[in-house]
């Protein structure tokens, strides 16, 4: 809410539910969260959405998919 750019949402599988899968999720998050550096998106928040899935929003970077450069 109140953001004036393009996010990205990442939605997990909602086969994520495993605590320790969902915690594995956020701590790889909040690390991401923390690194500062121009080829690296920026992570804005982490959580699980009301049906359980774990999610994290990250800034949009126009360009290729992974797949796309393979």
């Amino acid at each position: 809410e109140g953001v004036d750019q393009t996010l990205a949402v990442r939605i997990f599988n909602a086969r994520f539910t495993d605590n320790t899968q969902v915690r594995n999720i956020h701590k790889a998050a909040r690390k991401a969260a923390d690194l500062t550096h121009i080829n690296h998106v920026t992570v804005y928040e982490d959580g699980v959405s009301a049906e359980g899935a774990p999610y994290i929003v990250t800034e949009w970077v126009e360009g290729d998919t992974l797949a796309e450069t393979f």
